[in-house]
């Protein structure tokens, strides 16, 4: 699919993503990653806890802080370790082709097909798409550049129980991390994806499990059966997060007795409790 249908409530704005990229570097360590983390599988907080979910501490500069012992740390549990950090970059840039309000679901009773005419009412509407710039205010805005529609929106007297954008799968994401070495002496620079060191300030690129957990669960939403095959290969990741919201995805897209012989085939070899529970309690 070239492009990806995305469901938005419209409060204030026209259009707001909120979305998050995970940094994968790490100071020098005098001890393993896997050895000082206290986020994981049979560590002392679940990768899926909301202690090890959200952004990592920063100071008042906004660099995140590396802890005595060479890691980031969750901004609400300061004894949540982590091996990596979920930000919201500085710019995104992104296509869009279609943006409408709906009286009605779009998607038919059996999400075969999509009506965005009978019930609905475009706001935005350019086959070529137009690219958008959102800058991160850091909060918890964004500003667009161009703006989305340049003469206002007319819309009609009605209820809108539904909101619809059509956009490109592909999202380009820019940011730029300073990290804050003060509180440690076993570390003064990063290590990125390879092994050249940097100090002070470096440029990630996106780090994905969290943002690729939402894209199995909009995938799961959008009731679209092309996208299966893609989601099963989901199921063998090395992040459990990944593999559970793959099983949650599948439930929704596959028949019972199809699901049911996908699960004999998996959860015999599946080692994580919560990837366990998820097959289970699905079914």
């Amino acid at each position: 699919m070239s492009k990806l249908i995305s469901f938005f409530y419209f409060i204030t704005s026209l259009l707001v993503l909120n979305i998050v990229f995970t940094t994968s570097s790490y100071a020098e360590l005098s001890d393993s990653v896997e050895n000082l983390k206290t986020c994981g599988s049979g560590k002392t907080y679940s990768e899926d806890s909301d202690s090890c979910g959200g952004p990592c501490a920063v100071n008042d500069s906004g660099a995140i802080i590396i802890a005595s012992n060479g890691l980031p740390y969750d901004a609400e549990t300061a004894g949540a370790y982590r091996d990596s950090c979920n930000m919201i970059p500085d710019l995104y840039r992104v296509t869009l082709y279609k943006g409408g309000l709906c009286t009605s679901d779009p998607y038919s009773a059996l999400g075969t097909t999509i009506d965005y005419t009978t019930n609905c009412d475009l706001f935005f509407d350019n086959s070529s798409g137009k690219v958008i710039t959102l800058t991160n205010q850091g909060d918890g805005t964004a500003t667009a550049s161009p703006s989305l529609v340049e003469d206002g929106v007319n819309l009609g007297i009605k209820t809108y129980t539904h909101a619809f954008m059509v956009m490109s799968n592909h999202l380009q994401i820019k940011h730029d991390q300073v990290y804050d070495f003060s509180a440690t002496s076993t570390a003064s620079a990063m290590r990125g994806g390879g092994d050249e060191i940097t100090s002070g300030t470096t440029i990630k690129r996106t780090g994905y499990i969290r943002m690729m957990r939402n894209c199995l669960i909009a995938a799961g939403n959008s009731k679209d059966t092309s996208l299966i095959k893609k989601i099963k290969s989901f199921l063998n990741s090395e992040y459990e997060m990944l593999r559970g919201a793959s099983v949650w995805a599948l439930k929704q897209l596959l028949t019972s007795n199809e699901f049911k012989n996908l699960k004999k085939k998996h959860l015999k070899n599946e080692k994580s409790i919560e990837v366990k529970t998820e097959w289970r309690w699905i079914i």
